[in-house]
């Protein structure tokens, strides 16, 4: 189940509202605005954040952060592969 991360350290179970993929509007609204996707090797994840978080000093996603072992800023998507067409 897909997870979204905010920076005031909450977390919560997401799914795309037609119940199968994520539309890049829904993603968008997620973080924030355009988005980028960095695909983990280990477990056939994707992490979804805004592209441009660390450039309009979006705050430090500090859970994602400890989770993945990476500086995220902003709202972040945890999802798997099968969520995107």
């Amino acid at each position: 189940m897909p997870t979204l991360y905010t920076t005031i350290g909450t977390q919560e179970k997401i799914e795309p509202k037609n119940k199968e993929f994520f539309t890049l509007s829904e993603i968008k609204k997620l973080v924030g605005g355009y988005f980028e996707i960095i695909k983990r090797t280990d477990d056939n994840k994707f992490i979804i954040g805004n592209e441009k978080g660390r450039i309009k000093m979006l705050p430090l996603n500090v859970l994602a952060s400890s989770i993945f072992k990476v500086k995220l800023y902003g709202n972040i998507v945890i999802c798997d592969v099968t969520f995107f067409d």
